[in-house]
């Protein structure tokens, strides 16, 4: 009893403190635009809240690299996998009004909802799907190297491939989240568009944020997405990418004014003036422990947690003895990131239109400045990984390069490997002899087509158009009588049609 008393004390006294002490805004706005200009980062915006009130809002640099139309408040960024919070919230608010539970079966609101494995198709629940423990594949180039729509993904999780046993731990996968979004639209009546912009934009007046980009138009401000080039990581602006067809999973783009609303909503337990839009024992479901993860991945760069898990679009681990609840967001040149301390009704959202983790390293920044507390230069930090994962980048296409028999004739005139080959998750890759050269196109999409350059013997070099597309070797097969019969991309058997 005597510790109790003692604990509630301190706690007291430290939320006092952080109450009473001032946060320097301007501080902090010299930190996050000179570590954007290290970074290389065109367009960067911010949110902090404290106690439903805003210490921060701002934007930064230019949403197109070499022009001059500034990033603010209103900008628009995709802020990818932070898609998944609000798909949470959503299917919390169904709990509320009694339209599903978090452990009724997958299959009771979906009935042509297969997997390969019988047992996980009838005994997959909610929980499972938005706590990353189903143990299936991700199947990523189902969503993001097609155009499928949202029943032709449904139909296609069939193919997917078991990873790990059932509930044993945690297994990242958009196509589950996505399928969450699915159950939302067959238990309340409404698409899971709809769904989030009437029962969570609307009511919370975030009239800067979309379920997808295909209401953009000329007129729209948003930022224009940027990535590396491949071969010489120069920053150039890119394509949007649509991921309206993942929908639950990745789709929604926000700005820095919404997701401080957004951030305040989280923080108060579910309340926005005087309505409580989630209840409070949602909020707390939502930011608990579901799945347990090795502490090995944050520890190893010095944050030294004794905790690590996720719980319903939320990661979350200790900071400075208090629980840091998490989500990263990442989706084709754009990242994001969001933080709460619910514990000091603390949040900040950091938003960019590049592709580095930057966002990541500047939410503990912030964080240590707002706590007027010394600690790692978390930026530097995360600076020193990036700059790395660049460098390995262009040793492992060296390497590639010293590996290639140059002189090694392809088996086959050039013709042959022309054609459509099939994958029954991922769609067709179709191949033409054009001119002397293989062009491909991954199911007809516009953003995933190139060409084919002949490395060595049946192996092929794959150059997308888009030059921030990573470059990948493909292997063709033949049959027993010397005709191409597949094609292997990316550790995925294409088989070719008759």
């Amino acid at each position: 009893m005597r510790t109790n008393r003692f604990l509630i004390v301190v706690s007291i006294l430290i939320s006092s403190s952080i109450a009473a002490h001032s946060f320097d805004a301007e501080q902090a706005k010299s930190l996050i635009e000179t570590h954007r200009q290290e970074w290389e980062i065109p367009g960067m915006a911010v949110a902090i809240v404290h106690q439903g009130e805003t210490l921060l809002l701002d934007g930064f640099g230019v949403k197109n690299i070499g022009k001059s139309d500034l990033i603010d408040v209103e900008t628009q960024f995709a802020i990818a996998s932070n898609s998944k919070t609000f798909t949470c919230a959503a299917l919390a608010m169904a709990v509320d009004d009694g339209l599903l539970n978090w452990d009724d079966p997958v299959i009771d609101y979906l009935p042509t909802f297969r997997l390969s494995d019988p047992y996980r198709t009838l005994d997959m629940t909610i929980r499972d799907l938005v706590t990353h423990k189903t143990g299936m594949e991700g199947g990523n180039p189902a969503w993001w190297r097609t155009e499928f729509t949202r029943k032709e993904l449904l139909s296609r999780l069939k193919y997917l491939e078991v990873s790990q046993k059932f509930r044993s731990g945690y297994y990242y996968n958009n196509l589950m989240y996505f399928t969450a979004g699915m159950v939302l639209e067959s238990a309340s009546g409404m698409s899971w568009d709809d769904f989030i912009q009437t029962r969570i934009f609307d009511p919370l007046g975030m009239k800067n944020s979309s379920s997808s980009i295909h209401g953009f138009d000329e007129k729209s401000n948003i930022a224009v997405p940027h990535a590396f080039h491949r071969g010489d990581d120069k920053i150039e602006p890119t394509e949007w990418y649509d991921a309206n067809h993942v929908g639950a999973a990745a789709s929604i783009s926000s700005s820095a004014v919404d997701m401080a609303t957004w951030m305040k909503f989280l923080l108060a337990k579910g309340k926005f003036g005087d309505q409580q839009l989630i209840s409070e024992t949602q909020i707390e479901e939502m930011q608990s422990p579901q799945t347990i993860l090795s502490t090995q991945s944050i520890n190893d760069i010095g944050r030294h947690v004794n905790f690590h898990a996720y719980g319903m679009g939320h990661r979350m681990y200790e900071y400075k003895g208090l629980k840091y609840v998490e989500h990263g967001g990442h989706v084709v040149t754009f990242r994001s990131h969001v933080c709460l301390i619910p514990e000091l009704e603390l949040g900040v959202t950091v938003l960019t239109n590049s592709e580095t983790d930057c966002c990541e390293a500047m939410c503990y920044a912030l964080c240590d400045l707002f706590l007027e507390q010394d600690g790692p230069d978390w930026l530097d930090i995360y600076l020193k990984k990036h700059r790395e994962w660049r460098s390995n980048i262009k040793k492992e296409t060296e390497k590639r390069t010293e590996e290639r028999i140059a002189d090694a004739p392809a088996s086959r005139p050039l013709e042959d490997y022309a054609g459509e080959y099939t994958h029954p998750m991922y769609g067709s890759f179709y191949l033409e002899a054009k001119n002397g050269s293989l062009n491909f196109n991954f199911n007809q999409t516009h953003l995933f087509k190139g060409k084919l350059k002949h490395w060595h013997y049946d192996t092929f070099l794959l150059l997308p158009d888009l030059q921030f597309r990573d470059e990948a070797l493909v292997s063709f097969q033949l049959d027993t009588s010397g005709a191409i019969s597949s094609v292997k991309i990316l550790g995925a058997v294409y088989e070719k049609k008759e």
